[in-house]
Parts: C-alpha cells; structure tokens; sequence
C-alpha cells in the first residue's frame, strides 16, 4: 500500500480489485483521487477506521463493494458521491453503524443487496434511487431496525427476498413500490412485526413464500394484491396468527400450501379466491385452535393429487362442500387426530353423505403405470362405467400440454407420451363420476 501511495497518488482509475484490511490507517485518503474501480471493493476487518473518508470521489465500483467486519466503523461517511455498483452491495457485521444515507446517490446495483447482522442498525434510507434488485435483497439479524424506509422505489427484485430475524421491524413500510419477486420470499423469525403494510403492491411471486415465526403477526393484511405465488406457500410457526384475512386477491399457489403449527388460528378465511390449478397438496397439520375449515369451502379442490388434514385438535367439522366433492371425485385425503367427526375418513364420509350433491358409489380404484415411463402410460379404472374419460397432460404450472378424450368403456387405456421431453408431469383424469390428478415421470430409454 506504501508504494501504490508514492507512486499513483493521482490515479483516477483501477483496473482490478481493492481489498484493505489494516489496522494502520484512520481514514482512506490515500484513495482521495479514485473515482472508478474495475474490480471489486472489500473492506474488511479495519479496526481503526471510523468512517470512509478518502473515497470522496469515487463514483463506481464495477464489481462487488462488501463494507464486513469493522467494528469501530461509526458511519458511511466519505461514500456519498458512489453512483453504481455492478455487482453486490454487502453491508454485514459492522457494529457501530447506525445508518446507511451516506448512499443517497447510489442509482444502481447490478447484484444482491445484502445488509446482515449490523446490531446498531436503526435505518437503511439511502437506497431511495434504486429501482430494480438483479439479485436478491437481504435483511438479516438486526436488534433495532424498526422499518425497511429507504426501499421506496424498488420495483421488482430478480431473486429473492429475505428480511429474517429483526427483532424490532413493526411492518414492512417501505416496499411499497414493490410489484414482483421472481425467486422465493422468506419473512421469518421478526419477533415484533404486526403488519405486512408496505408490501401491498406485491402481485407475484415467482418462487417459494415462506411466513415463518413472526409471533406478533395474528392475519396477512397488506398482501391484498398478491395473485400468485409460483411454487409453494408455507404459512408455518406463527403463533399469534387467527386467519388468512389479506390473501384475499390469492388466485394461484403453483405447487404446495403448506399451514402447519399456527397455534392461534381459528379458520383459513382469506383463501376464497384460490383456484385449485397447479396446486399439488394442501397440508393443514398441527393447528390446534383450528375450529373449521372457513375458507376452502367454496374452493373447487378437484384435480390436486393430495390434501392432507391431521392433529387439528379442536377441529370437529372436515365436511364442507369443497371436501366432501374432492373425496366423491376420488380425492387422495388424509385426515387423522383431527376432533370429532374428523379424524378418520369413514367419519368424513358418513357426514358428507347427508349433503346434496355427494354420491360416495363410485369405485375409486385407479393406475397408471408404468411410472417412469419412456413411451406409453397405461391407465387401468376398476368397475369403470359407460361414460367418456377425458385425459390431460399439464407441465408443473399447471398448463395444459395435451388433451385427450375416450369413449369407450375399456377396462384400460393407453396414451404415448413418447413426444414429452424428460421431466415431471401430471395426467388428469376425469369423467361424468370422478376427477383425479396422478403425477409421472417422462424418463429417457436405455
């Protein structure tokens, strides 16, 4: 370092990576001149730097810029003039900060945004210019970070959200510009938030989301605009949740919904909207306030391989319309330690059949094989009576990839599915008296 100070003490530009990590230097201002690096910017472990003056100039870092480890940094200051990053912005396990507006002129960053485990960390304004995450945005294990102010413009965020173990986040304000995440959303273990306000523009989600452990949080209101969620939605270990209320605008879960171990809540109202395409289970284990099922009951549940409805103690009634419908249709459901008249399905049945509409007559017994399979599925129906059976072929979003139609009353069907390329699929199958969804395995030949 004392050579590139005499020697390029006027260097406006370096082509390559910056990595300090001393112990001998109070400020950075032997890099006063810099204005562009290309390459990364690491900051590491400075344990006489109390702030960033010296970098007064610099307007880009082409690569990564990671501020980790200085435990005497008291603030940013020195950084105000940085414009663009091009790869990640890491701001982690810096102790003494207590906030991050020295980046009110950053516009761009061409990474993840990654800002963890900074114990002093009050507030993240200063991010206001950015407008679209290419990575993905991370808030993790912050004790007195109340709100995520200074996210005010951000749009879309390419993959993934994460705000984790923030002890005093109360909501979400802050977000409020946000439409879409294309990877997988995980709020969890914030052990103070109340409130989802501030992501009330979030309409899609193109991965997981994941609500876990937030035990101040008793309903979902401020996601009245989501509309899909790609993959799975696992509401689990949130205690003082009662109901679903804010997912009202809920249309399409892509493969499971998940709602275990909630121990207040009382029904699933705010899923009335959900449709049953591309979903592949529903799981409802282990709510032991759960009195009813207010919320599926308006839901056509036919067509998903599998609902699974067990250790709900204080719930007494599985019989409601959607239910009794996807058992008459050949549903795969599984109840078990749930109250009285749902802990088994004789019981479920016994209740359904007083219902209109509901006839438990037909032979359920159904295969298709073989699975894998490289050319053709054979799908043998017990006791199948005159009518028709129609076959789809859907892709894992639920989109139909082929349709086809029988007459006959066959004892067994074949379909080529030899035009598939490799992968999973599902097979619907459906007729005047059932509908069942059976997932296979288009596989290569020898």
């Amino acid at each position: 370092m004392g050579a590139y100070i005499q020697n390029y003490v006027n260097c406006t530009e370096i082509i390559g990576d910056v990595y300090i990590n001393l112990n001998v230097f109070d400020d950075l201002f032997f890099l006063s001149q810099v204005k562009v690096i290309h390459g990364n910017l690491t900051i590491f472990s400075c344990t006489s730097l109390v702030d960033l003056t010296g970098l007064d100039n610099l307007i880009e870092v082409s690569g990564h810029l990671e501020i980790n480890f200085n435990y005497d940094l008291v603030s940013l200051k020195g950084i105000e003039q940085l414009q663009r990053i091009g790869g990640s912005l890491v701001i982690k396990d810096n102790t003494q900060i207590k906030n991050i507006a020295e980046f009110q002129k950053l516009q761009q960053v061409g990474g993840d945004i990654n800002i963890r485990n900074n114990d002093l960390l009050e507030s993240i304004t200063g991010l206001q210019r950015i407008k679209q995450i290419n990575g993905y945005l991370a808030v993790w294990y912050h004790k007195n970070l109340i709100n995520l102010d200074g996210l005010d413009s951000i749009k879309t965020i390419a993959t993934g959200l994460d705000i984790s173990r923030n002890d005093q986040l109360r909501n979400i304000e802050g977000l409020s510009q946000l439409k879409r995440v294309d990877g997988n959303v995980l709020i969890a273990t914030n052990d103070s938030l109340r409130s989802f306000n501030g992501l009330n523009s979030l309409e899609s989600i193109g991965g997981d989301f994941i609500l876990r452990f937030n035990d101040s949080m008793t309903d979902l209101k401020g996601l009245e605009s989501l509309v899909e969620v790609v993959k799975t939605l696992d509401i689990v270990d949130n205690d003082l949740l009662v109901n679903l209320q804010g997912l009202n605008a809920l249309e399409f879960v892509g493969e499971d919904l998940d709602i275990r171990y909630n121990r207040s809540l009382t029904d699933l109202s705010g899923l009335e909207a959900l449709k049953s395409t591309g979903l592949e289970s529903i799981l409802i284990v282990n709510n032991i306030s759960l009195t009813n099922l207010i919320g599926l009951e308006a839901i056509n549940l036919r067509g998903i391989p599998e609902i699974i409805i067990e250790n709900n103690i204080t719930l007494d009634d599985c019989a409601v319309q959607s239910v009794c419908d996807f058992l008459s249709y050949c549903g795969d459901l599984k109840v078990a330690n749930n109250g009285v008249f749902c802990s088994t399905i004789f019981e479920v049945e016994t209740v359904c059949q007083g219902k209109d509409n509901i006839d438990f007559s037909y032979n359920c017994d159904i295969q298709v094989f073989p699975n894998p399979t490289e050319q053709y599925l054979n799908i043998s129906i017990e006791n199948r009576d005159a009518h028709g059976v129609d076959y789809e072929i859907l892709d894992q979003l639920g989109r139909r990839i082929q349709y086809y139609s029988t007459l006959q009353s066959e004892a067994l069907d074949q379909i080529d599915v030899s035009f598939l390329p490799v992968g999973v699929y599902s097979l619907r199958l459906s007729s005047f008296k059932f509908s069942r969804v059976v997932r296979f395995v288009k596989c290569t030949g020898k």
